[in-house]
């Protein structure tokens, strides 16, 4: 089995997702009671060291406090934590619990390092807030602005000039001028001075700002 502190062999798909969900539903309805230890740091890490989890050490060091907690699904798995959380497994409401996507990641963000997985999950009190989310999440994908922009012929990206540089189009060019007018009219009728500075600048006045 992989886990999250283990660089996965192969890509994560959807159908991981339901089995990882499945085994989830399996484990809330055993009821698990969710325990809390306290021990030291050299305990902590004989206990890492024991089960081969090197990521877990770069952890445990990171922590600056003592004493070091550790919470247990009954006796199947335990892990670092500061907590707190809910007495037992049964307590979390199964239907109101979903598996989003899997998404590559660098440990602690440096692409120097391993390339991990990280699937994204979402947890309500119950299943009606769920169903909201869903709907509001639905409803904001109709409204994303790289959907619009390409629907309304606004703009486009050109990948050979750059990610995320946007060429505005005719549509869109009309859209923005009457924002950018608005914005300044609104500005100027406030007290308000207009200038204009470089687009670029020495590299040493970024990493001062």
């Amino acid at each position: 089995e992989e886990t999250g502190e283990v660089v996965p062999s192969r890509k994560l798909s959807d159908q991981d997702l339901k089995k990882v969900k499945k085994a989830m539903d399996k484990i809330i309805s055993k009821n698990y009671p969710i325990t809390r230890e306290e021990v030291s740091r050299e305990e902590a890490k004989r206990r890492i060291e024991e089960i081969g989890e090197p990521f877990k050490l770069e952890i445990l060091d990171s922590i600056k406090t003592e004493p070091i907690t550790i919470y247990g699904i009954g006796e199947e798995w335990w892990d670092l934590c500061a907590g707190p959380h809910v007495e037992s497994t049964g307590q979390l409401p199964k239907k109101a619990i979903a598996l989003q996507s899997v998404a590559g990641a660098y440990w602690r963000g440096d692409e120097n390092r391993e390339m991990l997985q990280r699937i994204y999950a979402t947890a309500w009190k119950d299943p009606k807030q769920l169903k909201a989310y869903k709907k509001r999440m639905e409803e904001a994908k109709k409204r994303d602005h790289r959907v619009l922009g390409k629907k309304l012929d606004l703009f486009s990206i050109q990948e050979d000039a750059g990610g995320g540089l946007v060429f505005w189009h005719p549509k869109g060019s009309t859209v923005r001028r009457k924002i950018e007018d608005f914005w300044k009219e609104e500005h100027i009728e406030k007290g308000y001075d207009i200038v204009y500075t470089p687009h670029i600048a020495n590299l040493d006045l970024w990493k001062t700002s």
